[in-house]
């Protein structure tokens, strides 16, 4: 399957300086590359070398062997035009998500990431539903003396001091209701919601 790539020409914003080639790891973890402006354009439509090795580093960084990638071999990062944002806290700088695609920059990698949600996110639209996610935040509040919440875990009187914010997270819409649906081909999880629902 090859990509068309029909977005290489969206302009970056004025004052933009560096854009980070984001990707996501096997792991979860976001990294990427940094683009100077003066080469963005090219490397929007040719991409960014990376060694797939990169996608068999564990999160401690360490390398495992048994992935079978290997610091031999390029996949090329291709950015996704759409998702281009400045990032109001770096100025000067914005980033965009990348497709990992083979050296010819057309042809998708079978080990991105990214390409594997759009290829069961295709398979769960043949079979009549659509995907719905969303992160799971969590955080700690914090003061100027360090966390608010000092309790034992999972002390019923944690939110006491944080019940301010707490009380602005209920605030927040939430999706609507979702159930699991399993791929035994994929061995994946996911959440989906029925359209007809």
């Amino acid at each position: 399957m090859r990509m068309e790539r029909e977005d290489a020409a969206r302009p970056l914003p004025e004052d933009n300086v560096w854009t980070r080639f984001v990707f996501v790891d096997h792991a979860g973890i976001p990294k990427c590359k940094a683009v100077h402006r003066d080469g963005f354009e090219g490397r929007a439509r040719a991409g960014v070398g990376l060694a797939k090795g990169v996608l068999a580093l564990d999160p401690s960084g360490a390398l495992q062997p048994a992935s079978g990638l290997s610091p031999v071999g390029e996949c090329r990062l291709v950015p996704d035009i759409s998702t281009l944002t400045r990032l109001p806290f770096a100025r000067g700088q914005a980033m965009v998500l990348c497709d990992m695609m083979e050296p010819d920059a057309v042809t998708p990698w079978d080990g991105c990431p990214r390409g594997a949600l759009k290829r069961v996110l295709g398979r769960l639209s043949e079979r009549g539903y659509r995907s719905v996610a969303s992160y799971e935040v969590e955080f700690y509040v914090w003061d100027l003396d360090g966390p608010l919440d000092r309790t034992p875990y999972a002390g019923s009187y944690a939110l006491t001091a944080a019940a301010e914010v707490g009380e602005e997270v209920l605030r927040l819409d939430f999706a609507p209701p979702m159930f699991t649906f399993h791929d035994p081909d994929d061995n994946l999880l996911v959440l989906i919601e029925d359209e007809e629902t």
